[in-house]
């Protein structure tokens, strides 16, 4: 039976107008969506190699650098490669050591002993791994670990690879992702939370996928209040002087923005040795961000993007 509310019943103040939330890791992605809000619920998809998880990772990165307690769902990642990656997004180069491989003939860079005591001691208790090999198996399981989570005072969660969203599954698997992510976003709203989660879309042969390449139905969008699709460029059109994406290694599509409205494609540089996504604004005239956003740890200072690019 539906609540009668009168208006004056409801509380509106200049903190809930705004809505409070958390900065992207990238300033331009920050500035199209006005923050993501607390209480979001965040679809990423891309085919494989798009860089996705990487792209997931320096998200993790910006919520520990705005002091949030993070727990991360990974079905795709052991434990050791997870925190080598994230740990290696951490720092510069000059914070790196390297080595020299001559099977394969290349210099390697890893992250020191030193460092990594470091970085242990400033995240340790604002992150929560949860590992699970077999990842359909947790569905059920996902909710609960969740609410203790936030019991234990986690804000922001991470699903990595957890389900494959595709139009031709079966039925009742069909039903059970959509509940699924309509129960997360019951837990978003529930505990003023975020929740960013990975899909997979269906294999497709176009080098950029849609909306509907993710999900042939849009009742799995109408819980969902951002979906991002990271677009890989490929060698030939990244070469290419005359054409657009000439130069560029990924795109960041904003697919769907509900609170905002603007829909807009980020320019992505890769920086292979940090292993780390940097952003080339394409929103105001195609002129690069002076400055890009670095979390904090052993380094805490922001960096010149024309040092990187």
């Amino acid at each position: 039976m539906a609540k009668i509310i009168k208006l004056n019943e409801i509380k509106l103040n200049k903190n809930n107008m705004l809505r409070s939330g958390y900065r992207s890791y990238f300033r331009p992605l920050t500035r199209v969506l006005e923050y993501y809000k607390k209480g979001e619920l965040v679809m990423i998809s891309g085919r494989s190699g798009s860089g996705k998880s990487t792209f997931l990772s320096q998200e993790m990165l910006a919520m520990l650098d705005q002091d949030q307690k993070i727990g991360v769902f990974s079905g795709e990642l052991p434990p050791t490669q997870f925190k080598s990656w994230l740990y290696s997004q951490m720092c510069r180069i000059t914070d790196m050591e390297m080595e020299h491989d001559e099977h394969i003939k290349k210099t390697r860079y890893y992250v020191s002993d030193g460092i990594i005591e470091k970085l242990d001691r400033n995240y340790n208790d604002q992150l929560a791994l949860y590992h699970y090999p077999k990842s359909i198996a947790i569905f059920e399981d996902l909710e609960k670990e969740i609410v203790k989570g936030v019991n234990l005072g986690y804000t922001v969660f991470f699903i990595d690879n957890l389900m494959q969203i595709v139009s031709d599954v079966e039925e009742n698997e069909f039903k059970k992702q959509i509940m699924v992510i309509h129960n997360l976003k019951e837990l978003c709203k529930a505990h003023n939370i975020n929740i960013f989660l990975v899909a997979h879309p269906k294999k497709v042969r176009d080098e950029f996928i849609v909306m509907d390449d993710v999900a042939g139905r849009q009742e799995l969008f109408a819980k969902v209040d951002i979906v991002l699709l990271l677009h890989r460029i490929s060698e030939d059109r990244r070469e290419d002087e005359n054409s657009k994406f000439f130069g560029l290694d990924g795109l960041i599509e904003i697919a769907k923005n509900r609170d905002a409205g603007s829909l807009k494609k980020i320019r992505l540089k890769m920086d292979s040795f940090t292993k780390r996504f940097y952003s080339i604004s394409e929103l105001f005239d195609g002129v690069k961000d002076e400055k890009e956003y670095v979390p904090k740890g052993i380094s805490a200072t922001e960096v010149n993007i024309d040092d990187l690019l």
